[in-house]
């Protein structure tokens, strides 16, 4: 008896694990596609809300300018996110041309950010030619009004080489890769230099870059200086109790 009874609850058992793992995976795919489900009403909902925020700002016949840039600003993240570049590229362009009189043979710092957010989108649109002309005036920009070892140099040129390393990775004849890549690597160097400069090499300035120079480097096949650097920018990481996934 104590046999049939013990045959009884293993085939229950049995049974019931096989439904489990059965429907194991359709319940993942569900409860994941209301996760992506939850997140893009997310995103849209935000937009919405920012595009009202946005409008009314402009509705407003005492609104000050840098209500509007900050109303703006928010609304082209919310058009990032969702993936319309144009949009959020127009309105960055537009305000590029609003901040420029700001200031007249001075470093303008409203400019500059928005053209350096203008170079990021264009980049991540994938028009890597434009974002490297925009990156490329903010870095002479930058130059010609800041201290030649400011940290705000080394993020334009940390920019720019990876711009360049982009535009490289698009390149099926080697040489031509090889001469982007070796760009990416000097500006990255110099950005290095300038990290060194304000002893912050155990920042996340500092491990961005590392990393860059490991790709640029690794994609040369230069393979033990770019397991060099690797080393050094995990260990930056390591001692900042950052998590960050290998490129």
């Amino acid at each position: 008896m104590k046999k049939v009874f013990a045959m009884q609850v293993f085939f229950v058992i049995a049974v019931f694990a096989i439904v489990i793992g059965a429907t194991f995976p359709s319940r993942y795919q569900s409860i994941e596609y209301q996760k992506n489900n939850r997140y893009d009403d997310q995103v849209k909902n935000q937009l919405e809300l920012a595009q009202l925020r946005y409008d009314k700002v402009l509705g407003d016949p005492d609104r000050k300018m840098s209500d509007v840039w900050q109303a703006r600003d928010t609304l082209v993240d919310c058009l990032w996110e969702s993936q319309r570049f144009d949009e959020a590229m127009k309105l960055m362009t537009q305000q590029m041309a609003e901040t420029w009189p700001l200031k007249h043979n001075e470093y303008n710092h409203a400019w500059a950010e928005t053209s350096r957010k203008l170079g990021d989108l264009h980049r991540d649109a994938f028009q890597i030619e434009a974002a490297i002309v925009v990156y490329q005036s903010v870095l002479d920009h930058d130059k010609q009004y800041l201290k030649a070892d400011d940290p705000i140099i080394a993020r334009d040129l940390n920019n720019l080489a990876m711009a360049l390393y982009l535009k490289g990775s698009g390149f099926e004849e080697k040489d031509k890769r090889y001469q982007e890549f070796a760009k990416a690597e000097s500006y990255l160097k110099q950005g290095l230099d300038i990290i060194k400069k304000n002893n912050i090499e155990k920042s996340t300035k500092a491990s961005s870059i590392y990393w860059n120079l490991y790709l640029v480097v690794r994609d040369q096949d230069k393979i033990q200086e770019a397991e060099n650097y690797r080393t050094i920018a995990q260990a930056i990481d390591k001692s900042m109790n950052r998590v960050c996934r290998e490129p």
